[in-house]
């Protein structure tokens, strides 16, 4: 007789395993139904997390509610499949369901409703990397895999001889969120990652100091323990986890091409004051009122694709939006240009010798800064050096022996504000600690939305406001050996 787990999400996955395949449905574990003699092992787990298998090894807990949590947006689903299976024309099937607004879906329902999001089928491998919608954060969703497949055992049943089709079903709730914050000690994190990777031949510490080894073929699942002490800066930053992997192509291509139709529709939008492409978008639209951008050139630094800072600049008639990112990407728009960092940096190598902008945009980007999420050097401090490569390029070069200066460049930046924390590898929150270092040699002029009880929040609250920002000198003197900071922005 059919048996189904004890956890509800799996009454579904029973009455359909009943019908395709009768009563004779076995449990692996409160997850997994299967038919007799395939006894199907499906594992999740974020990907490339080492430490993730090590802190969740233990058994799950008598009364547990059985929710996978994880806090990355791309996971390593396994499935094994039994000996005596003919693998060749195994088929694997993953669905995505959502609890949907006519049902409950919050676990405690016993009917809940859900909507189907994904459904993919494919030809079996060991291991599957899927990548998750991260918007989704916060929110509940139930992952299916459904493995299907022929048996090819000898001197086994009638049917296994035969050849017949197989299935099992794995069935689960996924909970997509950032983890706690937590305060690390590093040493102990050190450790940790030697247990977690028990054969590494002990070259980890040689390999940490070595700049090329700070780049992989997947952005690291965990800070590596060396620079611990760098990114929360001596143990007084707390930590989340929250993994995301937007690396591209071997052409640093983004992928998506946005036609000219698309970016028009993209104006018309900013035109009407729409809010929702960017969670700082409504202090975007109030600051630009007080600082147009009609007639000037701008530059955007950093992007995820979308052109919706450049949109807006287009909507303010600028007359002319360069976007700068580290991958390529393709907008197809007379007044929008692009470059990947690499060919900026070689278009304005020399100190005054490249375009001059009136006016630059790093909004949401410079947070991710170091952190490796889009294939960038491993770096600590690398949002300051950013910081510092801004204030150079927005402070005009004096002009020996003439009193007349060239205008200086507005800056527009939003990072997330909060209490300082790292959230490895999606960005850092700002709090009294880092924020100022961000902005020394800076002159606020302006912000929008930012309130010095932002500092005191939860460590999980945190919000976007915008700041209007001028280097704090009128001009530059040429480069000297000296990194020394004097200046910084009263917050």
């Amino acid at each position: 007789m059919l048996r189904c787990a004890p956890l509800f999400l799996l009454a579904a996955a029973c009455a359909s395993a009943a019908a395709v395949t009768g009563d004779a449905v076995y449990r692996r574990d409160p997850w997994t139904l299967h038919d007799p003699g395939f006894p199907v092992e499906v594992d999740v787990a974020p990907s490339h997390d080492e430490l993730w298998a090590v802190e969740h090894a233990e058994p799950l807990e008598a009364g547990a509610d059985g929710v996978l949590r994880v806090s990355s947006s791309v996971l390593d689903v396994t499935v094994v499949l039994p000996d005596g299976v003919d693998t060749d024309d195994a088929l694997v099937t993953m669905s995505l369901f959502e609890p949907s607004s006519s049902g409950e879906g919050d676990g405690t329902a016993t009917t809940p409703s859900f909507e189907m999001s994904v459904d993919s089928q494919l030809q079996y491998v060991r291991q599957y990397r899927v990548e998750l919608d991260p918007s989704t954060a916060g929110e509940r969703f139930v992952l299916r895999v459904y493995v299907e497949a022929s048996a090819s055992r000898q001197n086994g049943t009638e049917a296994e001889e035969g050849g017949a089709r197989l299935r099992a079903f794995y069935v689960r709730w996924v909970d997509l969120s950032p983890s706690e914050p937590r305060f690390l000690v590093c040493e102990q994190q050190q450790e940790a990652v030697h247990d977690a990777s028990d054969a590494t031949d002990g070259d980890e510490e040689e390999e940490e100091e070595d700049e090329e080894a700070r780049v992989a073929v997947h952005p690291p699942a965990n800070m590596p323990p060396g620079l611990c002490r760098r990114y929360t800066m001596d143990g007084r930053v707390p930590v989340r986890k929250w993994y995301f992997d937007d690396q591209t192509d071997a052409d640093r291509s983004y992928g998506e091409e946005y036609s000219l139709e698309i970016i028009e529709t993209l104006v018309e939008d900013a035109r009407k004051h729409m809010v929702g492409y960017s969670a700082t978008d409504a202090f975007l639209h109030e600051a630009l009122k007080k600082y147009p951008l009609a007639g000037k050139h701008v530059l955007v630094v950093g992007s995820r694709g979308l052109p919706w800072i450049e949109s807006l600049c287009l909507s303010q008639e600028a007359a002319s939006c360069t976007t700068v990112a580290r991958n390529r990407l393709i907008y197809d728009h007379p007044k929008l240009q692009t470059f990947t960092t690499a060919e900026f940096e070689d278009a304005n190598a020399g100190r005054g010798s490249g375009k001059r902008f009136d006016v630059v945009f790093a909004v949401t980007t410079l947070a991710s800064e170091g952190l490796g999420r889009t294939g960038d050097l491993l770096d600590p401090d690398a949002d300051l050096k950013a910081m510092r490569e801004l204030r150079d390029l927005s402070t005009p070069l004096c002009a020996e022996g003439k009193k007349e200066i060239m205008e200086t460049t507005t800056v527009f930046l939003s990072v997330p504000v909060g209490p300082d924390t790292l959230v490895w590898n999606a960005q850092r929150h700002y709090g009294p600690l880092r924020l100022p270092l961000l902005l020394q040699d800076w002159e606020l002029l302006d912000s929008f939305g930012f309130q010095k009880s932002d500092f005191t929040a939860p460590f999980t609250v945190n919000h976007l406001p915008l700041f209007v920002l001028q280097p704090s000198s009128s001009c530059a003197q040429e480069p000297t050996d000296s990194n020394e900071s004097e200046g910084h922005a009263e917050l």
